[in-house]
């Protein structure tokens, strides 16, 4: 029925009117299957809940006691069909725990309270005995010697405090009577009958042993020092000690207190040193290890020297002992590697990246200053926009400057890296005259030619060259024979002076007009004016320098050479004969 219109609303046929209590089941069923934690709810909690009618504190049912309107398909929260909305049952409290927990707890606070209350009383008592001593202080009796005595009169021992100190320092405490017990007990052992000396410990300790700082006594030096002055003062007056010994022991026994009369001292002789002179055995007439070699001559037995040297020992023979291996192998030598161009580009770049690296480096740890920008014509609105358009001409110039300023600094870095005229001509002068004969740099290589006419301007030729390569030699023309040049140098200008001579000289001036070569080459014609006797390696240059010598016979030739301990070389113009002779 309405509320306000007091009549009965008129529903469709497709509104159904629901109780509230079954509205409740309903959900309830619902929110057990869709659980939040993903879990069903328990029988028990089920059970707790308890399902009653939703209603309003004026009795009536919600919504003003109006019956709601359920479509079918339609949820609505806390109400299950059938049973209305679901109200949960608030489970009662047991304060009965609470109150057993509160108790216990009361409890331990007394027991603590007491427990404090009975420490404060002891540690009263103890510090009023305390103070009850210090008021009182012990009597000190002594007798008439001035020793302590205890309350019973007895003397009371005096006992040396203990001071920590370290285990070298024990023996200053020991007492003289316990070091010369331990002393003739050391003897007693050393002299024992079943003692073996091999087993004692030697002074310095066993070195197996943890070495420890062994420190020096006080006035120890001193001492030894005084005991070596006496030793000497002793040798220089002559005494012997063993006199003063014996003197001494002489005072103790007659018990003379007093001191000695000096006059009536007893004169005694003093001892020199005896010179001890050894005698040599006599020189023998042949040493042991000679005895081999030699036998007793019976001819000559008679004589001083009755030896004769036995030939039937010695041969012609050499004996060449067995040649041992060495016991470590040489290592061979390792080959050379040779970049190619491309790896040595490669190598150049990482090399410069590494050196600019470092300079970066420096610039951020500091070291040095940071270099100023590379301002040029082409950046200069980059670099410097702002000022460039402030006063762009004053920037121009500023800027022209720093260029020429760059162009300076590297021309004279150029002029810096070059060498000197002097420079230059030692190094060209060890360019030709560097070997190429392996390890020994001091070897040389000799050529040998023999010339059939020289003079003119081939003889300049000769000699000109052999000086622009820094040859040591000689060149011996004689008139009527062929001329000997013997030079001697590095291998790469040996090779360029044979080729010189073999190849590009020009020794018949009609050969020379009549061939029109571009390269200048001109060859004779029988190819006997210029000839290679011979080429090689010697150890050691016979000659100084570079000389030529004109000479009117063989004899100054040979002589020449001579006193250079090189006249094979004209030996071996006289009897070279070309290859091509007999052809």
């Amino acid at each position: 029925r309405c509320k306000w219109c007091l009549s009965v609303p008129i529903m469709p046929d497709d509104v159904e009117i629901l109780d509230h209590r079954e509205s409740a089941e309903e959900n309830a069923k619902k929110k057990a299957r869709r659980s939040r934690w993903g879990q069903e709810p328990s029988k028990e909690q089920l059970a707790n809940q308890q399902i009653v009618p939703a209603i309003d504190t004026d009795g009536s049912r919600p919504g003003g006691g109006m019956p709601q309107m359920v479509v079918p398909g339609m949820q609505v929260p806390g109400y299950v069909p059938g049973r209305g909305y679901l109200q949960p049952q608030v489970p009662m409290m047991d304060y009965s725990v609470q109150a057993a927990a509160a108790k216990e707890a009361l409890e331990k606070a007394k027991k603590a309270a007491l427990f404090q209350k009975q420490i404060q009383e002891q540690m009263a008592q103890m510090q009023g005995a305390q103070a009850h001593n210090q008021l009182k202080p012990k009597k000190l009796v002594l007798d008439s010697f001035g020793r302590e005595l205890d309350e019973e009169g007895k003397v009371m021992p005096i006992t040396r405090p203990v001071i920590s100190t370290l285990k070298v320092n024990k023996d200053i405490f020991k007492s003289e009577e316990e070091r010369k017990k331990e002393r003739e007990h050391q003897k007693k052992v050393a002299l024992g009958r079943f003692f073996d000396k091999s087993l004692e410990r030697s002074k310095r300790g066993d070195r197996t042993q943890r070495r420890h700082f062994k420190f020096i006594e006080h006035g120890s030096l001193l001492k030894a020092e005084q005991r070596i002055a006496d030793k000497v003062q002793q040798r220089r007056s002559g005494m012997d000690a063993k006199q003063d010994k014996d003197r001494d022991r002489k005072k103790e026994k007659k018990g003379e207190d007093e001191e000695m009369d000096p006059n009536l001292m007893e004169l005694g002789t003093r001892k020199t040193k005896e010179i001890i002179i050894r005698r040599r055995d006599p020189v023998p007439e042949i040493e042991w290890w000679d005895l081999k070699a030699f036998k007793e001559d019976p001819k000559n037995a008679d004589e001083t020297y009755p030896w004769l040297c036995d030939d039937d020992r010695y041969s012609n023979l050499i004996e060449h002992p067995i040649p041992i291996e060495p016991a470590v192998v040489k290592e061979a030598p390792q080959q050379t590697m040779y970049l190619t161009k491309k790896e040595r580009k490669k190598l150049r770049r990482l090399r410069r990246q590494q050196r600019n690296q470092e300079i970066r480096d420096k610039i951020k740890m500091g070291l040095i200053a940071a270099p100023p920008p590379k301002v040029k014509m082409s950046n200069l609105m980059r670099v410097l926009s702002e000022e460039a358009v402030a006063d762009p001409s004053q920037v121009e110039a500023q800027v022209r400057a720093q260029m020429e300023k760059r162009k300076k600094d590297h021309e004279d870095r150029n002029a810096r890296s070059k060498l000197s005229p002097e420079e230059k001509k030692a190094k060209k002068q060890q360019r030709w005259e560097a070997g190429t004969t392996g390890n020994n740099a001091a070897e040389s290589f000799v050529s040998v030619y023999k010339i059939k006419e020289l003079a003119g301007k081939n003889k300049y030729l000769v000699d000109i060259n052999a000086q622009q390569f820094h040859f040591t030699g000689v060149c011996i023309i004689v008139s009527d024979m062929p001329s000997l040049v013997v030079v001697e140098g590095g291998a790469r200008a040996i090779k360029r002076y044979r080729k010189l001579l073999l190849r590009r000289m020009k020794w018949k001036e009609d050969a020379a007009e009549d061939s029109d070569d571009s390269d200048g080459e001109g060859k004779a014609a029988d190819g006997m004016d210029c000839q290679l006797v011979w080429d090689g390696v010697v150890k050691t240059r016979s000659f100084r320098n570079w000389k030529v010598h004109n000479l009117k016979n063989e004899s100054e030739g040979r002589k020449v050479l001579r006193e250079r301990g090189a006249e094979q070389y004209w030996d071996m113009m006289e009897r070279f004969r070309p290859a091509n002779a007999d052809i």
